[in-house]
């Protein structure tokens, strides 16, 4: 990557341009216009400065938000953030706001009974926890938090032993979720659907994301789940297209038209059956 030292001071019609948008919308602008010509976020990880571009920021934010939609999060939603200053809180935060929702920033040094009051008084039903530090305060009064359906941690060092409980979710575990709803072993094409938009594949923006949807392909293929091998695609991230107004939320909208009968219907119920304690009332219902 070419030395982006330099800062840019913005100018004032640029910032006049932004006063009314919100601040996703602020980084939508920003990253379009800088793109990766210039650094917007620098963190010190193990003696190394890793830099993050605007380009790269966006990306990482529209990633979580997708996450966060699947897990259930929508407008007016709460989603409380236990974390320290790390990008991972950035791309909580910006990401939970997309999509109309609200965030409360916890303090990772606060003890656990006030963490349970601030997520009693918002009543949130998706935390998102730094370690495991953190999710044990949870953990340790989660008789408090029954409205709590899932947490979600980014450090996964010392998880290991966790894995039986169903209110903690990893990114390797939205793998799994993905390979759970949808067939992986159908090159360009899912059941009647055919053509490269309806291809099986895994789009990462860092090593170690490729590195966990690889190793979840290899244990998936172990498994023997399928009869055919997997053919899931595992490429870098270039672009993000959003689909045409119409294609949001069709599953909702058209319930009972034959293709969402037929096709999407037994898929969800599948995941509902897998995934069920990870889900809002309202999508499990």
């Amino acid at each position: 990557m070419p030395a982006m030292n330099k800062t840019q001071q913005i100018d004032a019609g640029r910032l006049k341009a932004l006063v009314n948008l919100t601040l996703p919308q602020v980084l939508a602008v920003q990253a379009e216009y800088l793109g990766d010509r210039h650094v917007a976020i620098r963190e010190k990880a193990y003696g190394i400065w890793q830099r993050y571009t605007w380009k790269e920021y966006l990306s990482h934010v529209r990633h979580v938000s997708l996450a966060l939609k699947a897990l259930g999060l929508k407008r007016n939603d709460i989603a409380a953030i236990i974390m320290d200053n790390h990008p991972e809180w950035l791309f909580s935060e910006l990401g939970a706001q997309a999509l109309g929702a609200v965030t409360l920033n916890l303090f990772t040094s606060a003890v656990a009974s006030e963490l349970i009051q601030a997520l009693v008084r918002i009543r949130t039903p998706l935390v998102i926890a730094q370690d495991q530090e953190q999710v044990d305060k949870l953990l340790d009064q989660k008789d408090k938090l029954p409205f709590v359906k899932t947490i979600v941690y980014v450090d996964p060092t010392g998880m290991g032993s966790y894995r039986d409980n169903t209110l903690l979710m990893s990114f390797r575990e939205l793998l799994e979720v993905f390979f759970t709803s949808h067939d992986p072993t159908t090159l360009n094409r899912q059941g009647a659907d055919v053509g490269t938009q309806y291809r099986s594949a895994i789009f990462y923006h860092d090593e170690d994301q490729k590195q966990v949807a690889e190793e979840v392909i290899r244990e998936m293929e172990a498994a023997a789940i399928w009869d055919d091998p997997i053919v899931t695609e595992v490429s870098p991230l270039d672009a993000f297209h959003k689909a045409e107004d119409y294609h949001q939320e069709y599953y909702r909208n058209n319930t009972y038209q034959p293709y969402c009968q037929v096709v999407i219907a037994p898929k969800v119920s599948k995941f509902r059956q897998k995934y069920l304690a990870n889900l809002k009332p309202s999508f499990a219902g």
